[in-house]
């Protein structure tokens, strides 16, 4: 199967058709095969999924799916590309936790978390500093809303890291 040509939209759609419809996992997984074997098809998905999520973030869209293979294929990701990804997933990051202001936030933990963990766990596994960095503005951003919930959403997302999400 040739996959140098789809597009991350073909690609999600596949993902969506094959969760719901038995009939379509296997045209879905011989996809996934061959995108296995592909890592500059990958890459490209990569930084396709990663403007994806930035137009998803402005809608207030939660881009929970696309996060999800930003992540999972970031090692196909050239060194010589490496900083322009961990720039734009630090962007997406911090624009997803500002969203977080708009959504009901009413205990628990909020489902955008697991995405958020993973996504900070990616530019730890990356770039530590940056990691650092990510954190302490979205730190930043709670200090400006008193008892911001935000801050439990954060506070959950590193302890996610921390055991072990996005090794």
């Amino acid at each position: 199967m040739d996959v140098t040509h789809i597009s991350a939209s073909q690609f999600l759609d596949g993902v969506r058709r094959s969760a719901g419809n038995s009939e379509e996992r296997p045209i879905f997984k011989q996809t996934l095969e061959a995108l296995n074997k592909s890592p500059r098809t990958q890459e490209r998905l990569v930084f396709e999924f990663l403007d994806m999520a930035s137009g998803f973030l402005e809608s207030r869209v939660d881009p929970a799916d696309v996060i999800l293979w930003i992540v999972r294929w970031r090692t196909s990701v050239e060194e010589a590309r490496i900083s322009d990804y961990v720039a734009k997933l630090e962007k997406i990051l911090i624009r997803y936790f500002e969203n977080l202001t708009y959504a009901p936030l009413d205990g628990g933990v909020h489902p955008w978390v697991f995405a958020l963990a993973i996504g900070l766990g990616a530019v730890r596994d990356v770039d530590e500093g940056r990691f650092r960095t990510v954190v302490e503005k979205l730190l930043r951003q709670c200090r400006e809303i008193p008892r911001d919930p935000r801050l439990e959403i954060l506070a959950e997302a590193r302890k996610i890291i921390r055991n072990g999400v996005g090794q």
